[in-house]
């Protein structure tokens, strides 16, 4: 097979592949992003069926195997993703922002909003994070977790507008915090998962980190360093702000606050929350198919259960009841009886009497 793949085919090939992510034409883009997200998918379903025999093997609970292998999926490709950028970020944009520092009139206030922009690398980075931000949303639609899916593809259009005006550093920056971020979260999630349920000080433990990395992020980090130099900035495109107000308050809506609120007013009880009335299990665990599944199965047995014992239970009323009516009838004939003999020897008494 290999012996009919000539080296000339091949370069066409990569040339018309350096000419589709060098195209600016609309459609082209489109074809090249829904390619992409197809092979994510393909790579995930791959990916999934092997994890899930090994956890098999490995006698995990069927219970945890999506949100398991989930989490490994997440951590790798944020790992990767975030090793890249880094490097990316070292070699070919930070020398462009020192030098624009030690010019007298620089071209933008904030080199935040620098525009070190090589379109068709930015291209990439741009096709493979909002590709793989769209495949997470399918997965969460899926999962029924629509503000999760609705927050990852607020965040996939916001990085197309940073690559639509060329905002590479922004981009950059932004998607290396937040990959060390989920990095951070994807590994807390990952060990509660293998975590003991009685082990509740653990849990407590990873809940305190998780808050603790999400204020972080996104009440102080993401605030102060983006939401307000993007709204305050004079020169920065309004599409930009509105993209990334619009994916910050979807952030708001997920934060684990609301997701405490959220187990306070409606888990009333251990069907209703995947931590089994716990908080802190709540907030570590994913409410996730397989959960409410084994959720539904596990109330219809007790429900089953309860029926079967209040069965028995009226049975043996039932049974005592008549037991009880059965023995008032019994005494209450041998007392008629007593009665009836009494009266029969008073009258032959009686006779007896006037006899003599």
């Amino acid at each position: 097979m290999w012996s009919k793949i000539s080296l000339l085919e091949c370069l066409e090939y990569v040339q018309q592949l350096k000419f589709r992510l060098g195209s600016k034409d609309f459609n082209e883009n489109v074809n090249v992003l829904f390619i992409y997200i197809l092979f994510i998918l393909s790579v995930y379903f791959l990916f999934y069926q092997l994890l899930k025999k090994l956890l098999t093997k490995s006698k995990v609970s069927k219970v945890m195997h999506r949100q398991s292998i989930n989490c490994i999926w997440n951590f790798i490709f944020y790992f990767c993703c975030t090793t890249f950028l880094i490097l990316y970020h070292s070699y070919f944009i930070k020398d462009e922002l020192d030098f624009e520092k030690g010019k007298w009139y620089p071209k933008r206030r904030n080199l935040l909003f620098y525009k070190p922009c090589d379109m068709v690398k930015f291209k990439i980075i741009t096709c493979i994070i909002s590709g793989f931000n769209v495949c997470a949303a399918i997965l969460d639609l899926h999962a029924r977790d629509l503000s999760e899916s609705i927050s990852k593809i607020l965040f996939s259009f916001l990085v197309v507008i940073c690559y639509i005006y060329g905002y590479e550093n922004y981009s950059v920056v932004l998607n290396i915090n937040l990959g060390l971020f989920h990095m951070f979260t994807e590994l807390l999630a990952l060990l509660s998962l293998h975590t003991e349920k009685d082990q509740i000080l653990m849990y407590r433990v990873f809940v305190v980190f998780k808050f603790i990395s999400w204020i972080y992020v996104f009440l102080n980090f993401l605030p102060f360093q983006y939401m307000i130099p993007t709204i305050h900035a004079r020169e920065v495109e309004i599409g930009l702000t509105i993209g990334f107000v619009a994916w910050y308050i979807s952030r708001i809506w997920c934060s684990p606050f609301l997701h405490a609120l959220q187990h306070q007013l409606y888990h009333l009880n251990s069907f209703d929350c995947q931590g089994e009335n716990s908080l802190s299990r709540c907030l570590m665990l994913k409410d996730t198919p397989e959960l409410k599944h084994y959720k539904s199965l596990k109330r219809a047995y007790f429900e089953i259960k309860l029926h079967h014992e209040r069965y028995q239970l009226n049975k043996l009323n039932l049974s005592e009841h008549a037991a009880s009516a059965k023995a008032f009838q019994t005494i209450k004939a041998v007392m008629t009886l007593k009665r009836k003999l009494k009266r029969i020897r008073e009258n032959k008494n009686d006779q007896q009497e006037k006899q003599q």
